[in-house]
């Protein structure tokens, strides 16, 4: 199934994910040259190097809840895919691509497919007493 609007919503908290990445990486960057620096006494002042230290922490929240946004929209997508719970062959599609469908009713009264697996089948086949001695066991 295809729903255009979570591919826009993914491209939009991918874009996020990435300028939050760059965002962190460059406070990243300039905490860490002012704590090199720092190291020498009298060139930082503590509340600037407490200021980016700050700046660095507050990034990195901001990437991961990008980070959760992005897996959310991805996992959203995930609803569109069906599965079957086994390997099979679909036997009867009673849909066409693009089709309205929903509950029992409301779009459709056969389900969407019909899938059978063919590895296993089982066959009920009734047999005369008389025939009952020859087949084996």
């Amino acid at each position: 199934m295809d729903a255009p609007e979570l591919k826009s919503q993914q491209n939009a908290a991918e874009s996020r994910l990435q300028s939050q990445q760059a965002l962190y990486l460059a406070s990243k960057a300039t905490y860490d040259r002012l704590l090199q620096t720092s190291k020498t006494p009298g060139t930082i002042s503590s509340n600037d190097l407490e200021q980016a230290y700050a700046k660095q922490q507050s990034d990195l929240a901001q990437l991961k809840a990008a980070r959760a946004a992005s897996n959310e929209v991805t996992d959203t997508r995930e609803y569109l895919v069906i599965r079957a719970p086994f390997s099979g062959i679909i036997t009867a599609r009673n849909v066409s691509a693009g089709a309205i469908v929903g509950p029992s009713g409301k779009g459709s009264e056969l389900p969407i497919f019909s899938l059978v697996e063919q590895k296993k089948l089982r066959l009920v086949v009734s047999v005369p007493d008389a025939y009952s001695i020859k087949l084996e066991k």
